[in-house]
């Protein structure tokens, strides 16, 4: 009798014990909790001689629960971190790794905006250099008509104001209308295709006085 009435009050404490887990499933079913994540670790490292795999496994386990006795909890991190020193030791390690290859990664994006910029900046320089390069080749081709064409304006002052003209300033004259009235299909391409931005506007050029005096101390 005693054996079955101690039987029945395990049983109704069984039932109880059933109906409050229910109950307390329910309420955490019905409710919704903040659900957040804990970065738990354990690190530690075993000395061993010659052992088979269960004698490591044996000896793992056993230092995992000496460790275990040692842990502690971080809160100041998120996710908050649980473990014994050494494995939060590693977890603050990893952070780190984190952050420096995050600097490494901005670092290159950084020379590499740079290194377009100079890409950039030297194709404008080659540019402006060719361009550069284009006029002076321009200048060197049209310096020495141009300098013929003074001299003859020089000889006709000297043959129609100063009556000084000598034979050589005629002679310069004669070459001066064959260069003015002939065209240099070289020159003229040049011109029209590197000064002109537009190959038929007109370029106006300021012309003296036709009359020449020259200065007389």
């Amino acid at each position: 009798m005693v054996a079955t009435s101690k039987l029945r009050k395990l049983r109704a404490t069984r039932a109880r014990l059933d109906l409050s887990t229910q109950e307390n499933q329910q309420d955490r079913n019905s409710s919704s909790p903040n659900v957040f994540t804990v970065d738990a670790i354990l690190y530690s490292t075993v000395a061993l001689q010659e052992a088979s795999y269960e004698e490591i496994d044996e000896a793992c386990r056993s230092e995992m629960i000496k460790e275990m006795n040692t842990t502690s909890r971080d809160d100041g991190c998120d996710p908050i971190r649980w473990g014994n020193s050494r494995g939060l030791t590693v977890l603050e390690c990893l952070d780190e790794m984190k952050k420096e290859i995050i600097k490494i990664k901005a670092d290159k994006t950084a020379s590499d905006l740079k290194a377009t910029a100079l890409d950039l900046k030297a194709t404008a320089l080659d540019l402006k250099v060719n361009t550069m390069e284009d006029e002076l080749n321009t200048m060197k081709l049209i310096h020495a008509e141009y300098l013929e064409v003074r001299n003859c304006f020089l000889s006709m002052a000297k043959r129609d104001q100063l009556g000084t003209a000598s034979p050589k300033d005629y002679q310069i004259i004669r070459h001066g209308n064959v260069l003015v009235h002939t065209g240099d299909a070289l020159c003229d391409a040049m011109l029209l295709s590197r000064i002109n931005t537009n190959p038929f506007q007109t370029t106006r050029v300021r012309r003296e006085s036709a009359s020449y005096t020259p200065h007389r101390d």
